[in-house]
């Protein structure tokens, strides 16, 4: 709060305060990885993981990729409670557009069993990932892409025939997150018929249909 006057007169560059300055990390771990809302969301993805991972059987290492995997404070949870409520072996892959984040990752990580991979899901996968994941997990990411349907496209193509993309979102939105993410370019950048960048459950399921997938819920 102390530095929105400097944000908002571009005095201070906000991407750096959120996600290079170690205090900012530690603000947006708060968020993501402390608050309620967010807890509670990576509580659900992680008992529908389960549920979905139990339903493929246990006959090899289930394969799974997280998308957007920012400062990793959402995946410390996520892997955290997969690790402890399942009984069956997985890969988990950590990914994120920028190589600075994946290389955070890899140090944050270092002696979990978790492989990384510098990924932007904005544009077509490379040909040795496609096809390879059971389960792709957002959590609350693929709202920040330019297009949703092609995002959606693009997740598609990482998928296994039978495999899963688990998504959560925030579906309204949320002047409190409109003042902190808000400062962000990307925050407004989106070109696909959405009002905000926080939309709603049905243009979700409309825009995951264009993008290919038969079953949406």
């Amino acid at each position: 709060g102390s530095q929105l006057s400097d944000c908002i007169s571009s005095r201070k560059d906000p991407l750096c305060l959120l996600f290079h300055d170690p205090q900012g990390r530690e603000l947006v771990d708060d968020i993501y990885a402390r608050s309620p809302l967010f807890m509670a969301g990576i509580l659900y993805v992680s008992r529908t993981i389960t549920e979905i991972i139990r339903k493929f059987g246990a006959s090899r290492p289930i394969r799974i990729l997280q998308l957007g995997g920012g400062s990793g404070g959402p995946t410390n949870c996520l892997f955290d409670q997969l690790s402890n409520s399942a009984n069956f072996p997985f890969e988990y892959t950590f990914s994120d557009k920028s190589s600075s984040m994946v290389s955070q990752a890899q140090s944050r990580f270092q002696g979990c069993f978790m492989r990384f991979a510098q990924l932007d899901i904005e544009k077509e996968p490379r040909s040795l990932m496609q096809g390879q994941y059971d389960i792709v997990i957002s959590l609350n990411y693929l709202h920040r892409t330019w297009n949703l349907i092609d995002s959606s496209t693009n997740s598609r193509a990482l998928l296994r025939p039978t495999g899963v993309l688990c998504v959560w979102e925030i579906t309204r939105p949320l002047g409190w997150l409109d003042i902190v993410f808000g400062l962000l370019d990307e925050w407004w950048n989106f070109d696909d018929g959405r009002g905000h960048i926080l939309t709603s459950e049905a243009i979700w399921f409309e825009m995951l249909r264009d993008g290919g997938f038969t079953w949406v819920g």
